[in-house]
């Protein structure tokens, strides 16, 4: 399939909301001429996004870009056409599957809320860190702290978190001497076991964990979620212990969500494998396998997924695909530490697909919402308030 020159650069130019209405209208034309032609072009804006691109929040050279597509057009199939150009155009969308099309092109008079009135900044590396004798040390990216504890020196590097090094002698010692690293709301921290696993912790969520791990295996405690990257060690199998559901691995890297607001809680496996036990039921994962437990009945649902859309929060960058509006300001709220409130009750089942970068401020996330639907977003009492516009 041969795509025009020209008619690629206006189709990027229409990804990017750079498009003259020429451009548009060229577009739209082009779009009304099959339903293939809108799957092509929502299968591009969908791809634009991902995470290998995330860093790039700006225009594209639109001549560079369509001198890398043309090398494509004639060798490839259609979607890996579509792909290519994707991965060329490298901006960052937000993308509302039930109307992109139609708000792409149609003229409003819309002007968007100024939200410098919230001033509401992402969410911040740091924790709070309970010792075994009760005393709380608050943890940031800023400076090294050494801290003792008993068997283990606590390390605490910026942006690499703590780290822990056991100082146990006796490794047949029964009883273990534990921590609690605590991540608010509008937080997030990253820490090293002393058996070199490496763990993330969202926003609110709570890690219970021992410093030395001087028994049989080598077991810790969540709430909320986690990315664990888990030191290989066949002798002391890892688990994750979450509620009544237990993970264990010998060395896998996964991540585990169990919100204390939630029905539900997913375990997610990247590398290797993992046992999912919950009471008398059990599950074994292998790469691309999450399962879903409710957690009233503890019954099971497993199935493949795309694991980045579950993990790239560790990497600094929120990603999703078909994601209830729901469900997307739950973790927006926890991130930047703000409640949603839904006046719209309709938009809660708008679905997004999209991707952006944590570190940008709430307006930059929410302008991109409104840019692609039909919500609106308003702020009262420090709310925000979700109608229609």
């Amino acid at each position: 399939m041969e795509v025009q020159e020209d008619l690629l650069k206006d189709i990027i130019s229409c990804i990017q909301r750079t498009a003259s209405p020429s451009q548009k209208a060229k577009v739209k034309a082009w779009l009304d001429e099959s339903d293939d032609h809108r799957l092509q072009f929502d299968e591009l804006a969908a791809s634009v996004h991902r995470l290998d691109y995330i860093n790039t929040i700006k225009s594209v050279d639109d001549q560079s870009a369509l001198i890398k597509v043309k090398k494509q057009i004639t060798k490839q199939p259609a979607k890996t056409i579509w792909l290519k150009i994707a991965s060329v155009a490298a901006v960052v969308v937000l993308i509302v599957t039930i109307s992109f099309i139609t708000d792409l092109f149609t003229e409003s008079d819309y002007t968007e809320p100024d939200y410098s009135a919230l001033n509401v900044e992402p969410g911040e590396f740091k924790a709070t860190l309970t010792l075994s004798n009760g005393e709380e040390v608050f943890l940031g990216k800023s400076g090294n702290i050494i801290l003792k504890d008993v068997d283990a020196t606590i390390e605490n590097k910026a942006l690499d978190g703590i780290t822990y090094q056991s100082n146990i002698k006796d490794t047949s010692k029964d009883s273990l001497v534990f921590n609690t690293l605590r991540v608010r709301r509008g937080e997030e921290f990253k820490l090293t076991l002393a058996d070199g696993t490496i763990v993330w912790l969202n926003s609110d969520s709570e890690l219970y964990f021992p410093v030395s791990f001087n028994s049989d295996e080598r077991r810790v405690y969540i709430k909320g979620e986690g990315y664990f990257d888990v030191a290989h060690n066949p002798s002391k199998p890892f688990i994750v212990q979450s509620g009544e559901v237990s993970t264990t691995a010998l060395g896998t890297a996964f991540n585990v969500e169990n919100y204390n607001d939630s029905e539900r809680m997913a375990v997610t496996l990247v590398e290797g494998k993992v046992r999912v036990n919950a009471k008398k039921k059990e599950t074994v994962l292998i790469p691309g396998n999450q399962v879903i437990l409710d957690k009233e009945t503890l019954s099971m649902q497993k199935h493949n997924v795309k694991t980045f859309y579950y993990t790239s929060w560790k990497d600094g960058v929120f990603d999703f695909d078909g994601m209830q509006l729901d469900d997307l300001t739950v973790r927006l709220g926890r991130w930047y530490d703000v409640d949603f409130v839904f006046e719209n009750e309709k938009a809660r089942n708008i679905k997004f697909t999209g991707a952006f970068k944590r570190d940008k401020p709430l307006g930059f996330t929410l302008s991109f919402i409104e840019s692609t639907s039909d919500v609106q977003f308003k702020i009262k009492d420090e709310k925000i308030i979700i109608g229609s516009k």
